[in-house]
Protein backbone atom coordinates (compact mmCIF):
# COMPACT_ATOMS: atom_id res chain seq x y z
CA UNK A 1 0.00 0.00 0.00
CA UNK A 2 1.56 3.55 -0.87
CA UNK A 3 2.41 5.16 2.16
CA UNK A 4 1.56 9.49 2.28
CA UNK A 5 1.99 11.87 5.13
CA UNK A 6 0.64 15.28 4.49
CA UNK A 7 2.98 18.28 5.52
CA UNK A 8 2.03 21.71 5.20
CA UNK A 9 3.20 24.64 3.81
CA UNK A 10 3.69 26.32 7.15
CA UNK A 11 6.67 24.32 8.32
CA UNK A 12 8.65 27.12 6.93
CA UNK A 13 7.47 29.44 9.33
CA UNK A 14 7.46 26.82 12.42
CA UNK A 15 9.83 28.35 15.15
CA UNK A 16 9.75 25.03 16.91
CA UNK A 17 11.34 23.27 13.61
CA UNK A 18 13.63 26.12 12.83
CA UNK A 19 14.87 25.54 16.42
CA UNK A 20 15.10 22.07 15.97
CA UNK A 21 17.22 22.68 12.66
CA UNK A 22 19.43 25.21 14.55
CA UNK A 23 20.33 22.77 17.12
CA UNK A 24 20.83 19.74 14.90
CA UNK A 25 19.82 20.14 11.15
CA UNK A 26 19.67 15.97 10.87
CA UNK A 27 17.07 15.95 13.68
CA UNK A 28 14.85 17.81 11.42
CA UNK A 29 15.45 15.47 8.10
CA UNK A 30 14.88 12.94 10.12
CA UNK A 31 11.78 14.15 11.79
CA UNK A 32 10.64 15.01 8.07
CA UNK A 33 11.53 11.59 6.94
CA UNK A 34 9.92 10.02 9.90
CA UNK A 35 6.03 11.19 8.84
CA UNK A 36 5.40 9.10 6.08
CA UNK A 37 6.41 5.70 8.04
CA UNK A 38 4.45 7.04 10.62
CA UNK A 39 1.42 6.10 8.87
CA UNK A 40 -1.45 5.74 10.14
CA UNK A 41 -1.35 5.72 13.70
CA UNK A 42 1.39 8.60 13.94
CA UNK A 43 3.65 5.95 15.73
CA UNK A 44 7.20 4.65 15.46
CA UNK A 45 9.74 2.92 17.44
CA UNK A 46 12.26 4.63 19.44
CA UNK A 47 15.19 2.34 20.13
CA UNK A 48 17.82 4.16 17.62
CA UNK A 49 18.47 0.90 15.35
CA UNK A 50 14.84 0.19 14.76
CA UNK A 51 14.47 4.20 14.28
CA UNK A 52 17.07 4.14 11.65
CA UNK A 53 15.75 0.95 9.89
CA UNK A 54 12.43 2.58 10.04
CA UNK A 55 12.91 6.37 8.82
CA UNK A 56 16.51 6.41 7.15
CA UNK A 57 17.61 3.00 6.19
CA UNK A 58 20.15 4.59 3.15
CA UNK A 59 21.86 7.75 5.24
CA UNK A 60 25.15 7.22 6.81
CA UNK A 61 24.50 7.95 10.17
CA UNK A 62 25.38 6.48 13.33
CA UNK A 63 23.33 5.07 15.81
CA UNK A 64 24.73 7.81 18.69
CA UNK A 65 23.49 10.83 16.21
CA UNK A 66 19.97 9.09 15.74
CA UNK A 67 19.41 8.57 19.65
CA UNK A 68 20.77 12.59 20.06
CA UNK A 69 18.11 13.40 17.13
CA UNK A 70 15.67 11.34 18.91
CA UNK A 71 16.22 13.25 22.06
CA UNK A 72 15.97 16.62 20.53
CA UNK A 73 12.75 15.97 18.79
CA UNK A 74 11.24 15.22 21.83
CA UNK A 75 12.49 17.69 23.80
CA UNK A 76 11.47 20.27 21.00
CA UNK A 77 7.70 18.52 21.41
CA UNK A 78 7.59 17.31 17.41
CA UNK A 79 7.76 13.75 18.93
CA UNK A 80 6.18 12.33 22.44
CA UNK A 81 7.70 9.55 24.17
CA UNK A 82 6.14 6.89 25.95
CA UNK A 83 6.60 3.44 26.53
CA UNK A 84 3.92 0.50 26.00
CA UNK A 85 2.59 -2.49 28.69
CA UNK A 86 5.72 -4.53 27.44
CA UNK A 87 8.41 -1.27 28.65
CA UNK A 88 9.10 -0.82 24.82
CA UNK A 89 10.01 3.00 24.12
CA UNK A 90 8.05 4.25 21.32
CA UNK A 91 7.54 7.54 20.12
CA UNK A 92 4.02 9.61 19.20
CA UNK A 93 4.14 12.25 15.73
CA UNK A 94 2.68 15.44 18.48
CA UNK A 95 -0.80 16.31 16.57
CA UNK A 96 -0.67 13.93 14.24
CA UNK A 97 -4.76 13.63 14.59
CA UNK A 98 -5.05 17.54 13.88
CA UNK A 99 -2.56 17.42 10.98
CA UNK A 100 -3.18 14.10 8.98
CA UNK A 101 -5.95 12.68 7.56
CA UNK A 102 -7.20 9.57 6.66
CA UNK A 103 -9.67 7.44 5.01
CA UNK A 104 -9.85 5.17 8.07
CA UNK A 105 -12.14 2.47 6.69
CA UNK A 106 -9.23 1.44 5.32
CA UNK A 107 -6.37 0.92 7.49
CA UNK A 108 -5.58 -1.89 9.95
CA UNK A 109 -5.56 -1.84 13.84
CA UNK A 110 -2.92 -0.33 15.64
CA UNK A 111 0.35 -2.41 15.35
CA UNK A 112 1.66 -0.51 18.45
CA UNK A 113 -0.31 0.27 21.83
CA UNK A 114 -1.12 4.41 21.37
CA UNK A 115 0.15 6.69 23.86
CA UNK A 116 -1.32 7.81 27.41
CA UNK A 117 -4.44 10.76 27.04
CA UNK A 118 -4.65 9.51 22.98
CA UNK A 119 -7.97 11.07 21.52
CA UNK A 120 -9.99 9.44 18.40
CA UNK A 121 -9.29 11.44 15.42
CA UNK A 122 -11.96 12.96 13.35
CA UNK A 123 -13.57 10.72 11.13
CA UNK A 124 -12.97 7.75 12.77
CA UNK A 125 -16.33 7.15 13.88
CA UNK A 126 -17.52 6.91 10.53
CA UNK A 127 -14.88 4.85 9.33
CA UNK A 128 -15.73 2.27 11.63
CA UNK A 129 -18.82 1.95 10.42
CA UNK A 130 -17.42 1.55 6.88
CA UNK A 131 -15.28 -1.00 7.71
CA UNK A 132 -17.86 -2.96 9.27
CA UNK A 133 -20.06 -2.66 6.08
CA UNK A 134 -16.76 -4.20 4.30
CA UNK A 135 -16.47 -6.41 6.92
CA UNK A 136 -12.77 -4.93 7.19
CA UNK A 137 -9.95 -5.47 9.96
CA UNK A 138 -10.67 -2.68 12.02
CA UNK A 139 -13.21 -2.95 14.69
CA UNK A 140 -13.84 -1.15 18.39
CA UNK A 141 -12.39 -4.11 20.15
CA UNK A 142 -9.20 -4.16 17.83
CA UNK A 143 -8.53 -0.13 18.84
CA UNK A 144 -9.48 -0.72 22.58
CA UNK A 145 -7.27 -3.20 22.83
CA UNK A 146 -4.24 -1.15 21.90
CA UNK A 147 -5.36 1.66 24.73
CA UNK A 148 -3.16 1.56 27.61
CA UNK A 149 -5.64 4.16 29.93
CA UNK A 150 -8.78 4.70 30.96
CA UNK A 151 -8.74 8.01 29.79
CA UNK A 152 -8.49 7.14 26.41
CA UNK A 153 -10.43 4.37 26.68
CA UNK A 154 -13.46 6.38 27.59
CA UNK A 155 -12.74 8.93 24.94
CA UNK A 156 -13.08 5.96 22.48
CA UNK A 157 -16.40 4.97 23.48
CA UNK A 158 -17.85 8.65 24.02
CA UNK A 159 -17.30 9.24 20.01
CA UNK A 160 -18.06 5.78 19.12
CA UNK A 161 -21.67 6.22 21.47
CA UNK A 162 -22.20 8.99 18.79
CA UNK A 163 -22.31 6.88 15.92
CA UNK A 164 -24.32 3.10 14.92
CA UNK A 165 -20.77 1.29 14.82
CA UNK A 166 -21.09 2.52 19.09
CA UNK A 167 -24.58 1.25 19.54
CA UNK A 168 -23.83 -2.19 17.83
CA UNK A 169 -20.42 -2.31 19.68
CA UNK A 170 -22.26 -2.09 23.06
CA UNK A 171 -24.94 -4.27 22.84
CA UNK A 172 -22.58 -6.89 21.38
CA UNK A 173 -21.27 -6.65 24.89
CA UNK A 174 -24.59 -6.69 26.53
CA UNK A 175 -23.86 -2.83 27.37
CA UNK A 176 -26.62 -1.61 25.15
CA UNK A 177 -29.01 1.11 27.19
CA UNK A 178 -32.22 -0.64 27.06
CA UNK A 179 -30.57 -3.95 27.59
CA UNK A 180 -28.77 -2.35 31.43
CA UNK A 181 -32.54 -1.04 32.40
CA UNK A 182 -34.00 -4.11 31.83
CA UNK A 183 -31.10 -6.14 33.84
CA UNK A 184 -31.08 -3.45 36.79
CA UNK A 185 -35.18 -3.76 36.60
CA UNK A 186 -34.89 -7.46 37.31
CA UNK A 187 -32.17 -7.43 39.87
CA UNK A 188 -34.47 -4.77 42.12
CA UNK A 189 -37.01 -7.35 41.67
CA UNK A 190 -35.53 -10.13 42.95
CA UNK A 191 -33.20 -8.74 45.47
CA UNK A 192 -33.68 -9.36 49.02
CA UNK A 193 -34.53 -6.00 50.63
CA UNK A 194 -31.55 -5.32 52.54
CA UNK A 195 -30.50 -2.73 55.55
CA UNK A 196 -28.65 0.28 54.12
CA UNK A 197 -25.74 1.52 57.33
CA UNK A 198 -24.75 5.41 57.02
CA UNK A 199 -21.20 5.74 57.77
CA UNK A 200 -20.34 8.90 60.31
CA UNK A 201 -19.03 11.44 58.59
CA UNK A 202 -15.31 12.39 59.57
CA UNK A 203 -13.57 15.29 58.76
CA UNK A 204 -10.64 14.30 57.41
CA UNK A 205 -7.42 15.44 58.88
CA UNK A 206 -4.87 14.60 55.99
CA UNK A 207 -2.28 17.55 55.90
CA UNK A 208 -2.59 19.08 52.46
CA UNK A 209 0.55 18.34 50.43
CA UNK A 210 3.21 20.60 50.10
CA UNK A 211 4.19 22.68 47.08
CA UNK A 212 6.97 21.83 44.86
CA UNK A 213 9.85 23.25 45.53
CA UNK A 214 11.08 25.59 43.00
CA UNK A 215 13.13 23.92 40.43
CA UNK A 216 16.85 24.33 40.75
CA UNK A 217 18.99 25.29 37.37
CA UNK A 218 22.15 23.55 36.34
CA UNK A 219 25.30 25.58 35.93
CA UNK A 220 24.71 24.95 31.96
CA UNK A 221 21.06 26.02 32.32
CA UNK A 222 21.60 29.06 34.27
CA UNK A 223 24.85 30.30 31.75
CA UNK A 224 22.04 30.21 29.37
CA UNK A 225 19.64 32.16 30.44
CA UNK A 226 22.34 34.75 31.59
CA UNK A 227 23.22 35.06 28.16
CA UNK A 228 19.51 35.03 26.84
CA UNK A 229 19.30 38.19 29.45
CA UNK A 230 22.51 40.14 28.32
CA UNK A 231 21.07 40.11 24.87
CA UNK A 232 17.53 41.41 25.65
CA UNK A 233 15.73 39.01 25.44
CA UNK A 234 12.38 38.54 27.56
CA UNK A 235 11.13 35.35 28.95
CA UNK A 236 12.69 32.45 29.88
CA UNK A 237 15.00 30.66 26.72
CA UNK A 238 12.69 29.10 24.36
CA UNK A 239 10.58 28.95 21.12
CA UNK A 240 7.38 30.57 23.92
CA UNK A 241 4.96 28.04 23.71
CA UNK A 242 4.63 26.95 27.13
CA UNK A 243 5.72 23.56 28.75
CA UNK A 244 9.43 23.15 30.04
CA UNK A 245 12.34 25.03 28.45
CA UNK A 246 14.27 23.26 25.79
CA UNK A 247 17.83 23.54 27.32
CA UNK A 248 19.10 20.78 25.11
CA UNK A 249 18.84 22.93 21.81
CA UNK A 250 21.89 24.81 23.12
CA UNK A 251 23.22 22.55 26.34
CA UNK A 252 25.16 20.71 24.15
CA UNK A 253 26.71 24.32 22.87
CA UNK A 254 28.15 24.37 26.05
CA UNK A 255 28.82 21.28 27.04
CA UNK A 256 31.36 21.12 24.46
CA UNK A 257 32.89 24.68 24.39
CA UNK A 258 33.19 24.67 28.52
CA UNK A 259 31.62 27.68 30.82
CA UNK A 260 34.41 29.77 30.87
CA UNK A 261 33.53 30.53 26.92
CA UNK A 262 30.26 31.32 27.50
CA UNK A 263 30.86 33.77 29.90
CA UNK A 264 33.26 35.12 28.11
CA UNK A 265 31.18 35.58 24.92
CA UNK A 266 28.77 37.29 27.33
CA UNK A 267 31.45 39.95 28.53
CA UNK A 268 31.66 40.60 25.05
CA UNK A 269 28.18 40.51 24.34
CA UNK A 270 27.75 43.48 27.23
CA UNK A 271 30.41 45.82 25.83
CA UNK A 272 28.96 45.52 22.18
CA UNK A 273 25.66 46.27 22.52
CA UNK A 274 24.95 42.62 20.24
CA UNK A 275 20.65 43.16 19.70
CA UNK A 276 17.92 41.10 18.30
CA UNK A 277 17.77 41.92 14.65
CA UNK A 278 14.54 43.59 13.69
CA UNK A 279 12.10 40.76 12.81
CA UNK A 280 13.62 37.82 13.76
CA UNK A 281 12.28 35.23 15.54
CA UNK A 282 14.31 35.38 19.24
CA UNK A 283 14.83 31.58 20.02
CA UNK A 284 16.07 30.75 16.62
CA UNK A 285 18.13 33.68 16.29
CA UNK A 286 19.78 33.20 19.79
CA UNK A 287 20.84 29.14 18.57
CA UNK A 288 22.41 30.45 15.96
CA UNK A 289 23.96 33.58 16.95
CA UNK A 290 25.31 30.92 20.19
CA UNK A 291 26.47 28.02 17.80
CA UNK A 292 28.29 30.83 15.43
CA UNK A 293 29.81 32.50 18.42
CA UNK A 294 31.72 29.24 19.86
CA UNK A 295 32.86 27.92 16.16
CA UNK A 296 33.83 31.25 14.93
CA UNK A 297 35.85 32.68 18.26
CA UNK A 298 38.00 34.19 16.38
CA UNK A 299 35.82 36.66 15.30
CA UNK A 300 34.75 38.30 17.86
CA UNK A 301 38.16 37.43 20.66
CA UNK A 302 40.38 39.42 18.64
CA UNK A 303 39.11 41.81 16.54
CA UNK A 304 42.26 43.36 14.71
CA UNK A 305 43.49 45.11 17.74
CA UNK A 306 45.08 42.02 19.39
CA UNK A 307 42.91 41.45 22.35
CA UNK A 308 39.10 42.00 21.14
CA UNK A 309 38.79 45.37 22.79
CA UNK A 310 38.78 43.81 25.95
CA UNK A 311 40.85 41.26 28.57
CA UNK A 312 43.84 39.87 27.68
CA UNK A 313 45.50 38.64 24.27
CA UNK A 314 44.16 35.50 23.16
CA UNK A 315 46.60 33.41 21.45
CA UNK A 316 45.17 32.23 17.70
CA UNK A 317 45.34 28.39 17.01
CA UNK A 318 46.55 27.03 13.53
CA UNK A 319 42.77 26.33 12.70
CA UNK A 320 41.51 29.51 13.69
CA UNK A 321 44.63 31.39 11.19
CA UNK A 322 43.07 28.60 8.71
CA UNK A 323 39.67 29.48 9.02
CA UNK A 324 40.32 33.55 9.06
CA UNK A 325 42.40 32.74 5.59
CA UNK A 326 39.57 31.13 4.12
CA UNK A 327 36.66 33.41 5.03
CA UNK A 328 39.22 36.38 3.55
CA UNK A 329 39.69 34.29 0.02
CA UNK A 330 35.66 34.06 -0.15
CA UNK A 331 35.55 37.33 0.72
CA UNK A 332 37.77 38.14 -1.83
CA UNK A 333 36.30 35.79 -4.28
CA UNK A 334 33.12 37.50 -3.95
CA UNK A 335 34.46 40.84 -4.65
CA UNK A 336 36.02 39.80 -7.62
CA UNK A 337 32.36 37.96 -8.57
CA UNK A 338 30.34 41.55 -7.89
Amino acid sequence: MNQWAKLHAKVAESEDFMALHCADPNAALLFLMSLPQAVPWGILPATPALFRARVCPMLDISLDQVKTCLKLIVDQGCFTAYEDRHGKPLVYITNWNENQGRQWDRVAAPQYDLPPGWTPPAGLAKGLEDAAKRGRRLTPEAIEERLVDAESKTSLRRVLDQSQTGLAYREERGESRKGNTNARARARETAPAATVVVPETVADSTPPEPPNPPRQLTEQQAAIESLWTTLGLSGKPGPGKGGKPPYSAVAGIVAEHGLPMIQEYEAHCRSSGIALPAGAAPWPWFVKTLREAMNQSWKWRNNGNGNGGRGPQIQLTELDRMQIQADREREEASRRGN
